[in-house]
């Protein structure tokens, strides 16, 4: 091979390998354009996300303020002289109808129980062979 030739060949390499290099460089660079795009829209839903986060925070506190706010007048009013009474009687009566309730419940669990218990004896008598023998006839001719 001439030195010509050679020359030739380490050129067109040299041009290949270029042609490869800017081909590898464009699709990098298309890459990189979608990671950006991509981070940017990431970043945007992050930041929307973020405050709504802290709208709701802030929402949540001032209702937590409301509440206690309310809670507080509830306080005060059953504090007052002419209430008192009327808020004792009250509890007293909420407290007796606790028990009632809790007494039927009671009384509607021990019926349970019994209406089980008694279809268990019922059945259990069912299952049982009869206990009397049955007569045999006798063969008389």
């Amino acid at each position: 091979m001439t030195q010509q030739q050679k020359s030739l060949a380490e050129k067109s390499m040299i041009a290949a390998a270029r042609d490869k290099l800017q081909a590898e460089n464009k699709t990098l660079e298309k890459r990189l354009q979608e990671l950006s795009r991509q981070y940017s829209l990431l970043k945007a839903q992050y930041a929307q996300e973020q405050e709504v986060n802290a709208h709701n925070m802030r929402s949540l506190m001032q209702q937590g303020r409301d509440f206690q706010d309310e809670l507080e007048e509830y306080r005060e009013f059953t504090l007052q002289p002419e209430i008192m009474p009327l808020h004792a009687a009250f509890l007293q009566e909420k407290e007796e109808q606790r028990q009632r309730e809790e007494e039927e419940q009671q009384e509607r669990e021990r019926q349970k129980a019994e209406a089980r218990q008694q279809s268990e004896r019922d059945q259990h008598i069912r299952q049982e062979p009869e206990a009397v023998p049955q007569r045999r006839r006798s063969r008389m001719r």
